[in-house]
């Protein structure tokens, strides 16, 4: 970000000090997360065909509410993301409140659509 910004020259790499000092000093606002490791339901769960399945429900809602020609109102909320890792590293993040999302063993995840 600081090299995206031109405040650094991008010859020299950030170093752990930068790090830590740039932490300090927005300390209210960011702050460094140890994301959980892939929980094994989840792992079990996610099958290709639980993808699919959910693939397809997105679209059948897609086409329901013809957001196929409004494609400025669709919104990526997804939080989640796509790691291969089992043990992510830490990140740093904007300090914001959790939410938790409760799926029932055997329940297919609908998309969320907001109207």
């Amino acid at each position: 970000m600081a090299f995206e910004l031109g405040r650094r020259p991008t010859d020299k790499p950030l170093s752990n000090s930068w790090l830590n000092s740039f932490l300090n000093r927005w300390k209210e606002n960011v702050t460094s997360l140890k994301p959980a490791a892939l929980d094994s339901n989840r792992a079990k769960y996610v099958t290709p065909e639980s993808v699919d399945l959910y693939f397809k429900n997105l679209n059948e809602a897609v086409e329901n509410l013809g957001l196929n020609e409004k494609t400025e109102f669709i919104y990526n909320l997804d939080e989640t993301g796509i790691n291969s890792e089992q043990r992510p590293t830490n990140i740093i993040a904007l300090c914001e409140k959790k939410h938790k999302l409760l799926l029932l063993r055997d329940t297919p995840l609908q998309p969320l659509l907001l109207a």
